[in-house]
């Protein structure tokens, strides 16, 4: 995060792998291994007996359904479901019904442009003194974003060049298919330990992956750890 190392940092609740950053001073730090961030602060909640206002309750409960893709993915765990279950009956929601409006909220690309779509949802990684980033967009059939293929691969090597990074890659996650298309632009020497099948010549099939975070990551860093010895 750009300027965190201008604020003192308190309390770290997150569900994501232990990176960075460092804290001059020892902190309070959650990290489970869950789906979301948002069933870890239900769970504090829970456990100190307060009462969760509603509309905390209902904008935790969209967390969980954006963060499992309405606890569909392979980070889902059965203390996500729990949790989306204790929340739907507190608010009185559909969770499936409020996932679904999610999803379709955010897989709108009609009259965006690349760069709207890489950087909306872009994670920087580092991994062997190597950088690299891994952006993610969630739609329903993956037809209408690859007419922008051209634009998307420009804006990843412009990415890429910009930060200097091994590579710069786009996850664009079919919610129908529960697979996933990746772009990438990079070193082409890295590139060929990709073994995946090839949908363009940037562009990779990559079926049944839809989580960044728990099915992505951990391929691409291995890859990386392979090349390096």
């Amino acid at each position: 995060m750009d300027g965190i190392e201008n604020y003192k940092i308190t309390d770290i609740v997150d569900h994501h792998r232990i990176g960075s950053p460092s804290t001059k001073y020892p902190i309070s730090f959650i990290n489970l291994p869950l789906g979301s961030t948002s069933t870890i602060i239900t769970k504090l909640f829970i456990e100190q007996k307060v009462e969760l206002p509603q509309q905390i309750a209902r904008l935790l409960l969209c967390g969980i359904l954006s963060d499992t893709l309405i606890l569909k993915s392979a980070t889902t765990t059965e203390t996500d479901v729990q949790i989306a279950d204790y929340l739907s009956s507190l608010t009185k929601l559909d969770y499936q019904e409020l996932g679904e409006e999610i999803i379709r909220a955010g897989s709108r690309i009609s009259g965006r442009s690349a760069e709207e779509i890489v950087n909306q949802d872009m994670k920087e990684y580092r991994e062997g003194g190597k950088s690299f980033t891994v952006s993610q967009i969630e739609v329903d059939g993956t037809d209408e974003l690859m007419k922008q293929y051209e634009k998307l691969t420009q804006t990843l090597q412009s990415e890429c060049r910009g930060r200097g990074a091994l590579f710069s890659a786009l996850l664009v996650t079919d919610i129908s298919s529960l697979s996933s298309i990746m772009i990438i632009w990079g070193e082409e020497k890295f590139l060929q330990t990709l073994n995946f099948p090839r949908v363009e010549e940037n562009a990779f099939e990559l079926k049944g992956v839809v989580s960044r975070k728990k099915q992505l990551i951990p391929m691409l860093t291995e890859l990386l750890q392979n090349s390096a010895d």
